[in-house]
């Protein structure tokens, strides 16, 4: 049976912080003594500056809005560590996912929340998570295998000039497909039609010194 997920208070999450600062104790080792995931502890170091100024502007009473709920609190960490675990696996993530799985977790120990847009845009600048295109097939690749490769190819090249070594690859060129991002006018929708699917293979071929390179 899973361990019951552990979602510590402010004050426990700054003593992480003075016990990793004071001794050597490791993160495994952090995460066994608090009863909770390495992930959260790894979460709690990054942002010590920002978890530490919360913590004394509490103690002070400073701070002159209402502190996130014991509730908001597990839901925000319950959605930071699905986050984490599911761009470990290179899955995409977009933000009505966020909400839905917010929702869910909530649902899971019987309360009410919307996970409205403004929770999704305070979670998103809390973590320091931002929209960016996705690089298709970069995570497939294995670097080991590119450094033993280039390590090859210099003794495959022995004996041969620039202009004798060619290189030949196909790629999929989607001739009517359009941008994938786009510049706006503040405030206005950013909106897009069906993509186009229409493609031709292109093959590409040249030397290594480009003298034999040709226009498309």
């Amino acid at each position: 049976m899973d361990k019951k997920r552990k979602f510590l208070t402010l004050e426990e999450k700054i003593q992480v912080i003075e016990k990793k600062n004071s001794s050597l104790l490791g993160i495994r080792a952090l995460a066994e003594e608090f009863g909770c995931g390495r992930t959260q502890i790894n979460n709690f170091l990054k942002n010590q500056n920002e978890l530490i100024k919360q913590y004394e502007e509490f103690k002070s009473g400073a701070c002159k809005k209402l502190k996130p709920s014991r509730f908001n609190e597990k839901i925000n960490e319950a959605v930071f560590e699905f986050f984490l675990k599911a761009r470990s696996k290179n899955i995409p993530i977009s933000g009505p996912m966020l909400q839905s799985k917010a929702r869910e977790f909530a649902e899971a120990i019987g309360e009410n929340f919307s996970a409205s847009n403004g929770w999704l845009e305070k979670f998103r600048r809390r973590n320091n998570i931002v929209y960016n295109c996705l690089s298709g097939e970069s995570a497939d690749v294995c670097m080991k295998t590119v450094q033993e490769w280039k390590e090859r190819v210099k003794d495959l090249c022995k004996g041969y000039s620039n202009d004798q070594i060619y290189n030949c690859d196909k790629t999929g060129l989607f001739w009517r497909a359009i941008p994938s991002k786009s510049l706006q006018l503040k405030g206005d929708r950013c909106s897009k039609g069906k993509s186009a699917k229409q493609r031709i293979t292109v093959l590409l071929c040249t030397n290594l010194s480009g003298s034999e390179k040709k226009k498309l």
